[in-house]
């Protein structure tokens, strides 16, 4: 493979617990109680998807703005101790001595990558960036990704991706991109569409991932 695109929430940095609590937080603040597993279909997805798919599915219409300024508060407080995921840093690292160019493509905010970014210093790891900013349609769509792909300048038959959620691993595959689960967030049985499943970047190198360029 000739580039590897990471998703950010559950791949790079160890926020959905953060994304999941300050979510379940504001809604109870503005009148619906949910609970984690309630969450799960909107993993790896835009908040316009999210807000859409909660309105329908509840019949739940409060003013979204001030919902998502209530848990956009909370959430980048918590956000000062995240943790990156285990191993992911050398992998990248190892990913660039290899000359394998690197995207980050998250269905999260504008701000919100740009936290992780600098909090990690990975500024200049990356050589595209694609948040939810910049797309029109949300995971499993794979506009995300082969927007990526196209700001490589690499082929999506050439590409790699890391992602944690079910939609994620969708919006892969709909791209036409090799697809590595991490088990991190679903467990491998949700994942099973991925091409391959891990459950830490310590059970990859980045020569097995240049090798997929021959198989």
């Amino acid at each position: 493979m000739k580039a590897a695109i990471f998703d950010m929430d559950g791949v790079l940095v160890d926020s959905e617990p953060i994304h999941q609590r300050t979510e379940l937080d504001a809604l109870a603040a503005f009148g619906l109680q949910l609970e984690t597993r309630d969450l799960k279909p909107y993993a790896g997805t835009t908040r316009e998807s999210f807000q859409n798919g909660i309105a329908l599915q509840y019949n739940f219409h409060p003013d979204w703005e001030s919902l998502f300024h209530h848990k956009d508060q909370r959430f980048y407080e918590m956000m000062e101790e995240v943790q990156s995921m285990p191993g992911v840093l050398n992998f990248i690292r190892d990913l660039q001595k290899s000359n394998i160019k690197l995207a980050l493509a998250t269905s999260g905010q504008k701000r919100s990558m740009e936290f992780v970014l600098n909090k990690f210093s990975l500024n200049e790891s990356f050589s595209a960036l694609v948040c939810a900013n910049d797309v029109t349609h949300g995971k499993p769509h794979p506009e995300a990704f082969l927007i990526a792909a196209d700001r490589l300048n690499i082929p999506p038959c050439d590409c790699v991706v890391f992602e944690d959620s079910v939609n994620g691993v969708k919006a892969a595959k709909a791209a036409g991109m090799y697809a590595i689960g991490i088990a991190a967030t679903f467990p491998k049985e949700a994942l099973h569409e991925a091409d391959r499943i891990i459950e830490s970047f310590h059970q990859i190198n980045a020569d097995e991932i240049a090798a997929l360029a021959s198989s």
